[in-house]
């Protein structure tokens, strides 16, 4: 599970607009073309390469799973 202090940081890197939090909006990027149910704790939506690479870092630091 995510912590709040991984959140926080995440939407300091993409704004608090960009990025997905609550269950009513995550469930629509629970599942993919193979059916396969899984709720992401979160889902941001990075708007450069700077951004990208800060979210791949924090997700190093931190050992939480990033799916493109």
């Amino acid at each position: 599970m995510l912590k709040r202090k991984v959140i926080s940081k995440l939407a300091d890197i993409v704004g608090k607009e960009n990025i997905l939090t609550s269950k009513e909006e995550l469930i629509g990027y629970a599942y993919d073309a193979v059916n396969q149910k899984f709720l992401p704790e979160a889902v941001v939506f990075p708007a450069n390469a700077e951004e990208i690479s800060r979210i791949l870092k924090l997700a190093n630091q931190e050992q939480f799973p990033v799916i493109p």
